[in-house]
């Protein structure tokens, strides 16, 4: 499982210059291996509690190191490997969902045959291939 920095924006000047660094990504796994990698062995299991792993200047302290930007010295993970979780996947948009248009309704329809068009007229938007039926206009 991999959690991904969440500050894009902050990630990408941080890679442009070189006086600080942070982390990138977190990664859940068994056994690693790479370059650029720090491991953690843990006493015991973990739970699905939110962890956060965080790089610190030293005990009793909070700040990070020197050379380490304050804002991506910290990260939340948890140990729910395959579990669905929104930092899985980064989005490949951001921004609001795209509503559709608003549906064409004649509101002067005050009559049983004015209703019954404009509930047909939205069927037909809804589902082209439907037919009315002729005992509806009965």
């Amino acid at each position: 499982m991999i959690y991904f920095c969440a500050q894009k924006n902050r990630r990408e000047l941080i890679v442009q210059q070189t006086a600080l660094n942070g982390i990138d990504y977190l990664e859940v796994l068994v056994d690693p291996a790479g370059a650029n990698v720090v491991t953690v062995t843990l006493d015991q299991a973990g739970d699905f509690s939110t962890y956060t792993f965080a790089l610190v200047a030293g005990a009793g302290t909070t700040d990070p190191p020197a050379g380490i930007d304050s804002q991506l010295a910290s990260i939340d993970f948890s140990f729910k490997a395959g579990c669905p979780t929104p930092a899985d996947c980064q989005p490949a948009t951001c921004g609001p969902p795209v509503l559709a248009s608003a549906p064409d309704i004649n509101y002067l329809a005050k009559d049983y045959n004015g209703f019954l068009q404009v509930m047909l007229d939205r069927l037909a938007v809804l589902m082209p291939a439907w037919t009315e039926t002729p005992s509806l206009r009965a």
